[in-house]
Protein backbone atom coordinates (compact mmCIF):
# COMPACT_ATOMS: atom_id res chain seq x y z
CA UNK A 1 0.00 0.00 0.00
CA UNK A 2 1.37 3.61 -1.20
CA UNK A 3 2.09 6.19 1.35
CA UNK A 4 -1.50 8.06 2.08
CA UNK A 5 -3.25 5.23 0.33
CA UNK A 6 -6.49 4.07 2.14
CA UNK A 7 -6.57 0.27 3.26
CA UNK A 8 -8.66 -1.84 1.49
CA UNK A 9 -10.28 -5.33 2.77
CA UNK A 10 -7.63 -6.94 1.47
CA UNK A 11 -4.62 -5.20 3.67
CA UNK A 12 -6.47 -6.36 6.50
CA UNK A 13 -4.99 -9.46 8.06
CA UNK A 14 -7.92 -12.26 7.55
CA UNK A 15 -9.29 -13.21 10.88
CA UNK A 16 -8.96 -17.29 10.23
CA UNK A 17 -5.02 -16.47 9.41
CA UNK A 18 -4.41 -15.73 12.85
CA UNK A 19 -7.18 -18.43 14.33
CA UNK A 20 -4.55 -20.71 12.07
CA UNK A 21 -1.65 -18.76 13.84
CA UNK A 22 -2.58 -19.14 17.24
CA UNK A 23 -3.19 -22.76 17.02
CA UNK A 24 -0.09 -23.32 15.11
CA UNK A 25 2.24 -21.68 18.39
CA UNK A 26 0.40 -24.07 20.91
CA UNK A 27 2.68 -27.19 19.75
CA UNK A 28 5.74 -25.03 20.21
CA UNK A 29 4.81 -24.05 23.75
CA UNK A 30 3.89 -27.49 24.90
CA UNK A 31 7.30 -28.61 22.98
CA UNK A 32 9.15 -25.37 24.99
CA UNK A 33 6.86 -26.97 28.29
CA UNK A 34 7.94 -30.45 27.73
CA UNK A 35 11.66 -29.59 27.29
CA UNK A 36 11.58 -27.91 30.80
CA UNK A 37 9.68 -31.06 32.52
CA UNK A 38 11.89 -33.54 31.31
CA UNK A 39 14.80 -31.28 32.55
CA UNK A 40 13.02 -31.40 36.22
CA UNK A 41 12.98 -35.25 35.78
CA UNK A 42 16.88 -35.52 34.65
CA UNK A 43 17.53 -33.15 36.51
CA UNK A 44 15.75 -32.39 39.72
CA UNK A 45 18.76 -30.23 41.75
CA UNK A 46 19.50 -28.38 39.39
CA UNK A 47 16.22 -27.28 38.16
CA UNK A 48 15.12 -26.52 41.49
CA UNK A 49 17.89 -23.94 41.95
CA UNK A 50 17.41 -22.57 38.46
CA UNK A 51 13.36 -22.19 39.76
CA UNK A 52 14.37 -20.59 43.28
CA UNK A 53 16.36 -18.10 41.51
CA UNK A 54 13.38 -17.00 39.22
CA UNK A 55 11.07 -17.20 42.33
CA UNK A 56 11.93 -13.72 43.81
CA UNK A 57 11.61 -11.79 40.33
CA UNK A 58 8.77 -13.17 39.85
CA UNK A 59 7.42 -12.22 43.50
CA UNK A 60 8.65 -8.66 42.73
CA UNK A 61 6.82 -8.39 39.68
CA UNK A 62 3.58 -9.21 41.17
CA UNK A 63 3.79 -7.17 44.40
CA UNK A 64 4.90 -3.83 41.80
CA UNK A 65 1.59 -4.92 39.92
CA UNK A 66 -0.82 -4.60 42.95
CA UNK A 67 0.93 -1.69 43.78
CA UNK A 68 0.62 -0.02 40.61
CA UNK A 69 -3.05 -1.24 39.25
CA UNK A 70 -3.51 1.44 36.44
CA UNK A 71 0.21 1.64 35.25
CA UNK A 72 -0.06 -2.45 35.18
CA UNK A 73 -3.49 -2.24 33.20
CA UNK A 74 -1.84 0.01 30.46
CA UNK A 75 1.52 -2.58 30.18
CA UNK A 76 -1.27 -5.06 29.74
CA UNK A 77 -2.85 -3.34 26.84
CA UNK A 78 0.06 -2.48 25.12
CA UNK A 79 1.28 -6.73 25.38
CA UNK A 80 -2.20 -7.38 24.30
CA UNK A 81 -2.22 -5.21 21.17
CA UNK A 82 1.66 -5.68 20.17
CA UNK A 83 1.09 -9.36 20.58
CA UNK A 84 1.05 -12.15 17.69
CA UNK A 85 -1.26 -14.89 17.35
CA UNK A 86 1.50 -17.27 16.96
CA UNK A 87 3.26 -15.52 20.60
CA UNK A 88 -0.52 -16.32 22.25
CA UNK A 89 -0.29 -20.24 20.88
CA UNK A 90 2.98 -20.61 22.49
CA UNK A 91 2.13 -19.22 25.54
CA UNK A 92 -1.09 -21.14 26.12
CA UNK A 93 1.14 -23.82 24.90
CA UNK A 94 4.10 -23.25 27.21
CA UNK A 95 1.60 -22.20 30.07
CA UNK A 96 -0.56 -25.65 29.93
CA UNK A 97 2.20 -27.99 30.56
CA UNK A 98 3.74 -25.95 32.35
CA UNK A 99 1.33 -25.96 34.76
CA UNK A 100 0.91 -29.65 34.49
CA UNK A 101 4.49 -29.94 35.59
CA UNK A 102 3.85 -27.61 38.73
CA UNK A 103 0.99 -29.39 39.75
CA UNK A 104 2.66 -32.84 39.18
CA UNK A 105 6.06 -31.49 41.03
CA UNK A 106 3.65 -30.36 44.29
CA UNK A 107 2.09 -34.01 44.86
CA UNK A 108 6.00 -35.51 44.66
CA UNK A 109 7.38 -32.33 46.68
CA UNK A 110 6.84 -33.76 50.17
CA UNK A 111 9.08 -36.73 49.17
CA UNK A 112 11.80 -35.86 46.19
CA UNK A 113 13.74 -34.31 48.52
CA UNK A 114 15.75 -36.90 50.50
CA UNK A 115 15.88 -38.66 47.45
CA UNK A 116 17.34 -36.02 44.55
CA UNK A 117 21.10 -37.71 45.43
CA UNK A 118 20.07 -41.21 44.95
CA UNK A 119 18.89 -40.13 41.66
CA UNK A 120 21.58 -38.56 40.41
CA UNK A 121 23.32 -41.71 39.78
CA UNK A 122 25.02 -43.15 36.63
CA UNK A 123 23.11 -45.59 34.32
CA UNK A 124 23.79 -49.25 35.25
CA UNK A 125 24.65 -51.60 32.61
CA UNK A 126 21.70 -53.55 32.72
CA UNK A 127 19.65 -50.40 31.96
CA UNK A 128 22.14 -50.22 29.11
CA UNK A 129 22.22 -53.83 28.31
CA UNK A 130 17.89 -53.65 27.90
CA UNK A 131 18.61 -50.02 25.96
CA UNK A 132 20.84 -51.73 23.30
CA UNK A 133 17.79 -54.54 23.10
CA UNK A 134 14.97 -51.57 22.02
CA UNK A 135 13.76 -51.51 25.72
CA UNK A 136 12.28 -47.85 26.64
CA UNK A 137 12.49 -47.08 30.37
CA UNK A 138 10.93 -44.88 32.46
CA UNK A 139 13.20 -42.34 34.73
CA UNK A 140 12.23 -44.12 38.21
CA UNK A 141 13.18 -47.68 36.47
CA UNK A 142 16.92 -45.80 35.62
CA UNK A 143 17.09 -43.96 38.71
CA UNK A 144 17.40 -46.99 41.11
CA UNK A 145 14.97 -48.27 43.95
CA UNK A 146 14.33 -44.96 45.59
CA UNK A 147 13.52 -42.94 42.31
CA UNK A 148 11.67 -46.16 41.10
CA UNK A 149 9.32 -46.17 44.66
CA UNK A 150 8.95 -42.11 44.17
CA UNK A 151 7.42 -43.04 40.51
CA UNK A 152 5.20 -45.68 41.30
CA UNK A 153 4.23 -43.04 44.27
CA UNK A 154 3.24 -40.67 41.21
CA UNK A 155 0.86 -43.27 39.94
CA UNK A 156 -1.55 -41.56 42.06
CA UNK A 157 -1.31 -38.41 40.31
CA UNK A 158 -4.77 -38.09 38.36
CA UNK A 159 -4.26 -38.74 34.93
CA UNK A 160 -0.97 -38.32 34.86
CA UNK A 161 -1.18 -42.00 37.04
CA UNK A 162 -2.37 -43.62 34.66
CA UNK A 163 -0.09 -42.66 32.12
CA UNK A 164 3.30 -43.34 34.31
CA UNK A 165 1.82 -46.98 34.75
CA UNK A 166 1.19 -47.11 31.11
CA UNK A 167 4.77 -46.67 30.23
CA UNK A 168 5.80 -48.82 32.79
CA UNK A 169 3.74 -51.78 31.81
CA UNK A 170 4.98 -50.42 27.94
CA UNK A 171 8.61 -51.25 28.91
CA UNK A 172 7.63 -55.16 30.27
CA UNK A 173 6.11 -55.60 26.74
CA UNK A 174 9.58 -54.38 25.21
CA UNK A 175 11.20 -56.51 27.10
CA UNK A 176 9.00 -59.41 26.67
CA UNK A 177 9.70 -58.50 23.04
CA UNK A 178 13.26 -58.77 23.49
CA UNK A 179 13.49 -61.45 24.88
CA UNK A 180 11.74 -63.77 22.54
CA UNK A 181 13.45 -61.90 19.69
CA UNK A 182 17.14 -62.72 21.28
CA UNK A 183 16.07 -66.34 21.16
CA UNK A 184 14.77 -66.15 17.84
CA UNK A 185 18.33 -64.83 16.70
CA UNK A 186 20.42 -67.03 18.64
CA UNK A 187 18.27 -69.84 16.68
CA UNK A 188 18.89 -67.97 13.30
CA UNK A 189 15.13 -67.05 12.69
CA UNK A 190 13.23 -63.94 11.46
CA UNK A 191 12.42 -61.13 14.24
CA UNK A 192 8.63 -60.54 16.03
CA UNK A 193 6.77 -58.49 13.33
CA UNK A 194 5.72 -55.23 14.57
CA UNK A 195 2.02 -55.35 16.07
CA UNK A 196 2.62 -58.67 17.12
CA UNK A 197 2.61 -59.05 21.08
CA UNK A 198 1.99 -61.20 24.28
CA UNK A 199 0.32 -64.87 22.93
CA UNK A 200 0.66 -63.80 19.32
CA UNK A 201 4.34 -62.92 20.17
CA UNK A 202 4.78 -66.29 21.54
CA UNK A 203 3.57 -68.12 18.37
CA UNK A 204 5.38 -66.65 16.21
CA UNK A 205 8.48 -67.36 17.86
CA UNK A 206 7.81 -71.25 18.44
CA UNK A 207 6.83 -71.15 14.78
CA UNK A 208 10.19 -69.86 14.00
CA UNK A 209 11.92 -72.51 16.39
CA UNK A 210 10.44 -75.48 14.53
CA UNK A 211 11.03 -73.80 11.12
CA UNK A 212 14.88 -73.75 11.96
CA UNK A 213 14.81 -76.67 13.31
CA UNK A 214 13.77 -78.60 10.37
CA UNK A 215 15.91 -76.68 8.48
CA UNK A 216 19.45 -77.74 9.98
CA UNK A 217 17.45 -81.06 10.39
CA UNK A 218 16.86 -81.65 6.71
CA UNK A 219 20.43 -80.84 5.79
CA UNK A 220 22.10 -83.59 8.52
CA UNK A 221 21.68 -87.41 7.98
CA UNK A 222 21.60 -90.34 10.60
CA UNK A 223 23.64 -93.25 11.61
CA UNK A 224 22.07 -95.74 14.14
CA UNK A 225 25.21 -97.46 14.26
CA UNK A 226 26.90 -94.02 15.12
CA UNK A 227 29.14 -94.57 18.74
CA UNK A 228 29.03 -92.00 21.76
CA UNK A 229 32.27 -91.67 23.73
CA UNK A 230 31.97 -94.36 25.75
CA UNK A 231 31.72 -96.76 22.61
CA UNK A 232 27.80 -96.88 22.73
CA UNK A 233 25.86 -96.58 19.76
CA UNK A 234 22.73 -94.90 19.07
CA UNK A 235 20.56 -98.61 18.55
CA UNK A 236 21.97 -99.59 21.82
CA UNK A 237 20.74 -96.66 23.56
CA UNK A 238 17.64 -97.08 22.50
CA UNK A 239 17.40 -100.83 23.40
CA UNK A 240 18.65 -100.02 26.73
CA UNK A 241 15.72 -97.63 27.37
CA UNK A 242 12.91 -99.44 26.12
CA UNK A 243 14.53 -102.30 28.97
CA UNK A 244 14.37 -99.94 31.48
CA UNK A 245 11.28 -98.59 30.43
CA UNK A 246 9.76 -102.11 31.27
CA UNK A 247 11.22 -102.48 34.66
CA UNK A 248 10.31 -98.83 35.79
CA UNK A 249 7.12 -98.40 34.12
CA UNK A 250 3.73 -99.74 34.36
CA UNK A 251 2.60 -102.05 31.16
CA UNK A 252 0.72 -99.38 29.60
CA UNK A 253 3.26 -96.81 29.47
CA UNK A 254 5.99 -98.94 28.69
CA UNK A 255 4.34 -99.78 25.62
CA UNK A 256 4.20 -96.43 24.93
CA UNK A 257 8.02 -95.99 24.88
CA UNK A 258 8.67 -99.22 23.34
CA UNK A 259 6.30 -98.62 20.35
CA UNK A 260 7.49 -95.17 19.44
CA UNK A 261 11.05 -96.71 19.75
CA UNK A 262 10.70 -99.08 17.33
CA UNK A 263 7.78 -98.04 14.88
CA UNK A 264 8.57 -94.29 15.08
CA UNK A 265 12.35 -94.23 15.75
CA UNK A 266 14.19 -97.28 14.60
CA UNK A 267 11.40 -98.40 12.32
CA UNK A 268 12.13 -94.84 10.19
CA UNK A 269 15.77 -96.30 9.40
CA UNK A 270 16.97 -97.96 6.59
CA UNK A 271 18.37 -101.63 6.66
CA UNK A 272 21.67 -100.44 7.20
CA UNK A 273 20.68 -97.78 9.58
CA UNK A 274 21.20 -94.78 7.72
CA UNK A 275 18.18 -92.09 7.40
CA UNK A 276 17.90 -88.64 5.44
CA UNK A 277 17.46 -85.53 6.30
CA UNK A 278 13.50 -86.04 5.69
CA UNK A 279 13.54 -88.32 8.15
CA UNK A 280 15.47 -87.51 10.59
CA UNK A 281 13.14 -84.21 10.57
CA UNK A 282 10.00 -86.85 10.40
CA UNK A 283 11.30 -88.54 13.73
CA UNK A 284 12.10 -85.41 16.10
CA UNK A 285 8.82 -83.81 14.79
CA UNK A 286 6.98 -86.97 16.06
CA UNK A 287 8.56 -87.87 19.48
CA UNK A 288 8.10 -83.24 19.90
CA UNK A 289 4.29 -84.08 19.57
CA UNK A 290 3.92 -87.35 21.48
CA UNK A 291 6.11 -85.61 24.44
CA UNK A 292 3.96 -82.68 24.73
CA UNK A 293 1.04 -85.13 24.78
CA UNK A 294 2.32 -87.63 27.41
CA UNK A 295 3.54 -84.69 29.57
CA UNK A 296 0.11 -83.29 30.22
CA UNK A 297 -1.38 -87.56 31.30
CA UNK A 298 -0.93 -89.18 34.40
CA UNK A 299 2.21 -89.88 36.62
CA UNK A 300 3.34 -92.61 34.45
CA UNK A 301 2.51 -90.99 31.09
CA UNK A 302 5.10 -87.80 32.46
CA UNK A 303 7.48 -90.82 32.97
CA UNK A 304 7.10 -91.92 29.57
CA UNK A 305 7.53 -88.72 28.47
CA UNK A 306 10.69 -88.43 30.12
CA UNK A 307 11.99 -91.73 28.70
CA UNK A 308 10.84 -90.19 24.96
CA UNK A 309 12.55 -86.91 25.77
CA UNK A 310 16.13 -88.56 26.33
CA UNK A 311 15.90 -90.70 23.18
CA UNK A 312 15.28 -87.10 21.13
CA UNK A 313 18.29 -85.91 23.00
CA UNK A 314 20.64 -88.70 22.41
CA UNK A 315 19.14 -88.75 18.70
CA UNK A 316 20.62 -85.02 18.15
CA UNK A 317 23.56 -85.94 20.31
CA UNK A 318 24.40 -88.65 17.60
CA UNK A 319 23.64 -86.53 14.53
CA UNK A 320 26.63 -83.96 16.05
CA UNK A 321 28.47 -86.54 15.93
CA UNK A 322 27.60 -87.51 12.36
CA UNK A 323 27.52 -83.59 11.06
CA UNK A 324 30.27 -81.79 12.56
CA UNK A 325 30.21 -79.14 10.79
CA UNK A 326 26.40 -78.69 11.22
CA UNK A 327 26.60 -79.17 14.69
CA UNK A 328 27.66 -75.08 15.96
CA UNK A 329 23.89 -74.53 13.86
CA UNK A 330 22.11 -77.14 15.85
CA UNK A 331 23.52 -75.90 19.31
CA UNK A 332 22.92 -72.32 18.47
CA UNK A 333 18.85 -73.38 17.68
CA UNK A 334 18.73 -75.42 21.09
CA UNK A 335 19.89 -72.42 22.88
CA UNK A 336 17.57 -70.49 21.45
CA UNK A 337 14.80 -73.03 21.86
CA UNK A 338 15.35 -73.51 25.55
CA UNK A 339 14.97 -69.33 26.20
CA UNK A 340 12.35 -69.56 24.05
CA UNK A 341 10.73 -72.43 26.54
CA UNK A 342 11.57 -70.05 29.28
CA UNK A 343 9.33 -66.98 28.28
CA UNK A 344 7.08 -69.59 27.19
CA UNK A 345 6.54 -70.84 30.48
CA UNK A 346 6.15 -67.85 32.01
CA UNK A 347 3.49 -66.92 29.61
CA UNK A 348 1.27 -69.45 31.18
CA UNK A 349 1.18 -67.39 34.48
CA UNK A 350 0.07 -64.49 32.42
CA UNK A 351 -3.91 -65.32 32.57
CA UNK A 352 -5.38 -61.65 32.44
CA UNK A 353 -2.55 -60.31 30.28
CA UNK A 354 -2.38 -62.24 26.99
CA UNK A 355 0.88 -63.44 27.37
CA UNK A 356 2.92 -60.58 28.80
CA UNK A 357 4.78 -62.13 31.50
CA UNK A 358 7.01 -59.88 34.45
CA UNK A 359 10.24 -60.59 35.44
CA UNK A 360 9.39 -62.24 38.38
CA UNK A 361 6.93 -64.35 36.59
CA UNK A 362 10.50 -65.40 34.62
CA UNK A 363 12.38 -66.43 37.55
CA UNK A 364 9.11 -68.42 38.44
CA UNK A 365 9.77 -70.10 35.25
CA UNK A 366 13.54 -70.80 35.81
CA UNK A 367 12.43 -72.00 39.10
CA UNK A 368 10.29 -75.01 37.59
CA UNK A 369 12.33 -75.87 34.88
CA UNK A 370 15.60 -76.21 37.06
CA UNK A 371 16.14 -79.55 37.29
CA UNK A 372 18.34 -80.19 40.11
CA UNK A 373 17.73 -81.99 43.12
CA UNK A 374 15.51 -79.74 45.28
CA UNK A 375 15.95 -77.02 42.72
CA UNK A 376 19.56 -76.56 44.19
CA UNK A 377 21.04 -74.45 40.92
CA UNK A 378 17.91 -72.04 41.34
CA UNK A 379 18.55 -71.92 45.14
CA UNK A 380 22.31 -70.93 44.96
CA UNK A 381 21.34 -68.20 42.27
CA UNK A 382 22.78 -70.14 39.26
CA UNK A 383 19.67 -71.60 37.73
CA UNK A 384 20.42 -70.74 33.94
CA UNK A 385 19.25 -67.40 32.93
CA UNK A 386 18.25 -66.64 36.77
CA UNK A 387 20.67 -64.10 37.28
CA UNK A 388 19.05 -62.25 33.73
CA UNK A 389 15.94 -62.14 35.16
CA UNK A 390 16.57 -60.81 39.04
CA UNK A 391 18.79 -57.91 37.35
CA UNK A 392 15.61 -56.94 34.96
CA UNK A 393 13.68 -56.94 37.96
CA UNK A 394 15.92 -55.00 40.24
CA UNK A 395 15.25 -52.01 37.12
CA UNK A 396 11.99 -52.59 35.81
CA UNK A 397 9.87 -53.92 38.76
CA UNK A 398 6.89 -56.27 38.16
CA UNK A 399 4.22 -53.69 36.56
CA UNK A 400 1.77 -55.69 34.53
CA UNK A 401 0.74 -54.47 31.47
CA UNK A 402 -2.76 -53.47 30.86
CA UNK A 403 -4.08 -55.20 28.02
CA UNK A 404 -7.95 -54.12 28.51
CA UNK A 405 -10.08 -51.83 27.27
CA UNK A 406 -10.00 -50.09 30.63
CA UNK A 407 -6.24 -49.33 30.57
CA UNK A 408 -6.76 -47.98 27.24
CA UNK A 409 -10.06 -46.03 28.25
CA UNK A 410 -7.70 -44.38 31.04
CA UNK A 411 -4.71 -43.74 28.53
CA UNK A 412 -7.11 -41.60 26.02
CA UNK A 413 -8.76 -39.55 28.95
CA UNK A 414 -5.65 -38.15 30.07
CA UNK A 415 -4.15 -37.84 26.47
CA UNK A 416 -7.46 -36.02 25.04
CA UNK A 417 -9.07 -34.52 28.54
CA UNK A 418 -9.99 -37.11 30.87
CA UNK A 419 -10.22 -34.17 33.43
CA UNK A 420 -13.86 -33.25 32.05
CA UNK A 421 -14.55 -36.43 33.96
CA UNK A 422 -13.85 -34.46 37.45
CA UNK A 423 -15.78 -31.16 35.87
CA UNK A 424 -13.08 -28.89 35.27
CA UNK A 425 -11.19 -28.33 31.94
CA UNK A 426 -8.31 -27.28 33.95
CA UNK A 427 -7.62 -30.36 35.09
CA UNK A 428 -7.67 -32.01 31.49
CA UNK A 429 -4.80 -29.46 30.23
CA UNK A 430 -2.88 -30.69 33.00
CA UNK A 431 -3.16 -34.14 31.98
CA UNK A 432 -2.28 -33.53 28.49
CA UNK A 433 1.06 -31.37 30.01
CA UNK A 434 2.16 -34.27 32.49
CA UNK A 435 0.89 -37.18 30.26
CA UNK A 436 3.88 -35.52 27.90
CA UNK A 437 6.43 -36.74 30.14
CA UNK A 438 5.48 -40.55 30.05
CA UNK A 439 5.08 -40.31 26.01
CA UNK A 440 7.25 -42.90 24.34
CA UNK A 441 9.00 -40.28 22.51
CA UNK A 442 9.81 -38.24 25.56
CA UNK A 443 11.24 -41.43 27.38
CA UNK A 444 13.25 -42.58 24.54
CA UNK A 445 14.44 -38.90 24.13
CA UNK A 446 15.64 -38.75 28.11
CA UNK A 447 17.07 -42.28 27.69
CA UNK A 448 18.90 -41.52 24.96
CA UNK A 449 20.60 -38.85 26.70
CA UNK A 450 21.33 -40.23 29.95
CA UNK A 451 23.56 -43.03 27.44
CA UNK A 452 25.14 -40.31 26.10
CA UNK A 453 26.23 -39.03 29.14
CA UNK A 454 27.48 -42.28 30.78
CA UNK A 455 26.65 -40.78 34.46
CA UNK A 456 24.88 -37.99 36.42
CA UNK A 457 22.57 -36.10 34.13
CA UNK A 458 23.54 -32.42 33.83
CA UNK A 459 21.30 -29.61 33.19
CA UNK A 460 20.26 -28.60 29.93
CA UNK A 461 21.33 -24.90 30.28
CA UNK A 462 19.71 -21.91 31.55
CA UNK A 463 16.61 -21.46 29.75
CA UNK A 464 13.56 -20.17 31.13
CA UNK A 465 11.77 -23.16 30.32
CA UNK A 466 12.74 -25.31 33.46
CA UNK A 467 11.94 -22.55 36.38
CA UNK A 468 8.73 -22.08 34.18
CA UNK A 469 7.55 -25.30 34.69
CA UNK A 470 8.64 -25.26 38.31
CA UNK A 471 6.74 -22.35 38.81
CA UNK A 472 3.53 -23.93 37.44
CA UNK A 473 3.30 -21.59 34.87
CA UNK A 474 5.32 -19.22 32.97
CA UNK A 475 3.87 -15.97 31.18
CA UNK A 476 5.49 -14.38 28.65
CA UNK A 477 7.14 -11.49 30.11
CA UNK A 478 7.71 -8.90 26.82
CA UNK A 479 6.49 -5.89 27.90
CA UNK A 480 5.29 -6.69 31.64
CA UNK A 481 8.21 -6.99 33.79
CA UNK A 482 9.73 -3.97 32.62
Amino acid sequence: MQPGQQPTDADQPHPLNDALSFAGGIPKGVQQGAHGIADIVTNPIGSAIQGARAIPKAIGSGVQALRNPSETLQKVKDYLRNLKPEQAGETVGSTLIGGAGGKAAGVLGDVAGPALKAMQKPVSSTVRDLAGKGVVMTPGMRGGKIASALEQRATSIPGVGDMIKNARGETVKQWNRAELNDAIKDAGGKEIPKGRTGRDAIAHTEQQMHQRYGEVLGKMHADLNSADPAGMTFRQFLEQTKQMAGQGLEPSSAKIVTDMIDGKVIGKFTQYGRASGETVKEIQETLRTEINDLKSGTYQERKAAEALKQVSADMKAMLKRENPKLAGELDNVDRGYSKFKASSKAALASVKNQGHYTPAQKSQAIRARDKSKDKQRFASGTAHGQKEAEAVESVIGNTEPDSGSAGRIATMEALFGGGAILGHPGIAAAGLGGSAMYTQPVLKFLQNRALKKGGPYKPFGAGPTAAGAIAGTQTDEQGLGQ
